[in-house]
């Protein structure tokens, strides 16, 4: 009977949880958070993630250690800090956009470290993921989130808006390949809405303010895509555009909050939501290669800011205003 009953408190012992009476503490989950650059769209992102990662039970300072890391659009500081949080052996590397994507697969290639990407335009056109439904190749562990926003309902929004405008500028950084795809369909778009499409193209954020003079007196309105860059720097547009009363069309809520006219959007908090959402199916063991890439649930609305657009000349029309999801009051 001894014998049993120290069989039995062995099995017992063996049996138990990793923080149990052996006092082994809980796993502490590293996730590194890599962030191109700080503005309040995809600030948006990270606020959702860090809030959702915690409604699923990872929480910071008891169970997740966050790594994040804004480079402020430096690449090299980038592909720094993407090897960093290979060498200190991340569980997990959530990206945000294409940029910092692109500089995490690249160095987490063959280190079996998942990454859960968000705010990729177009991640197989970014040679990122060879397709959605299968977004896994040899060396990489990857699954995440596309931003693409279609671009027809953006120029419908900005022919009711502005019925008589002839020329459109538009503004973005031509070396950020997750614009590539919005501004190709722009411009195919824009000459079947009566619309002439030219370009500023910008590398930094202090190229914002003089891409926005170069389109005064050529562009009858501006707008950008998805752009980082640009939403960074928009400041110095809003304030060109308001100078000379040019029409500022946005890709993203927060933009228009901040001074634009209007945009079609989805809400930057569902990206961070459900990142968070499949970040927390791989590390409870689910592999990311058998979770397709995904976009917005969601269905666009409309936003508009009638404040911004009399400081720009322009009246919202009625129509538009009762069909808007949103009006914003300043």
């Amino acid at each position: 009977m001894l014998f049993v009953g120290v069989a039995f408190v062995l099995s017992m012992t063996i049996a138990l949880p990793s923080k149990g009476w052996c006092g082994s503490k809980e796993k502490v989950f590293k996730i590194g958070y890599p962030q191109i650059i700080s503005h309040p769209a995809l600030n948006t992102i990270h606020k959702a993630f860090v809030e959702v990662m915690a409604k699923q039970g990872f929480i910071e300072g008891k169970n997740v250690e966050y790594k994040y890391r804004i480079p402020q659009s430096d690449m090299t500081v980038a592909k720094t800090i993407a090897d960093q949080f290979v060498s200190e052996r991340c569980d997990l590397i959530a990206p945000i956009t294409t940029v910092c994507t692109q500089v995490v697969c690249i160095a987490a290639k063959g280190s079996g470290i998942p990454i859960v990407f968000s705010a990729v335009a177009d991640p197989v056109l970014a040679g990122i993921v060879p397709s959605w439904e299968h977004p896994c190749s040899p060396g990489l562990k990857i699954t995440g989130l596309s931003d693409y926003i279609p671009v027809k309902p953006q120029v419908e929004l900005i022919k009711a808006i502005c019925p008589k405008a002839k020329v459109l500028g538009a503004i973005f950084n031509a070396g950020d390949e997750s614009n590539t795809k919005t501004v190709n369909e722009m411009r195919k778009l824009a000459p079947q809405y009566g619309l002439k499409m030219i370009e500023a193209s910008v590398s930094t954020t202090a190229d914002v303010h003089s891409a926005a003079v170069s389109l005064v007196g050529r562009a009858d309105l501006i707008w950008w895509p998805m752009d980082n860059t640009t939403a960074a720097g928009l400041e110095g547009l809003i304030s060109v555009c308001e100078e000379h009363k040019i029409p500022l069309f946005a890709p993203d809520i927060d933009s228009v909050k901040r001074g634009a006219i209007g945009c079609i959007y989805y809400t930057n908090y569902e990206l961070g939501k459900m990142q968070a959402q499949k970040a927390a199916r791989v590390l409870r063991g689910e592999d990311p290669c058998n979770i397709p890439v995904s976009t917005y649930k969601s269905k666009a609305r409309t936003i508009v800011n009638p404040a911004a657009a009399k400081r720009m000349a322009v009246t919202i029309p009625q129509s538009v205003l009762d069909s808007a999801a949103m009006v914003i009051k300043k």
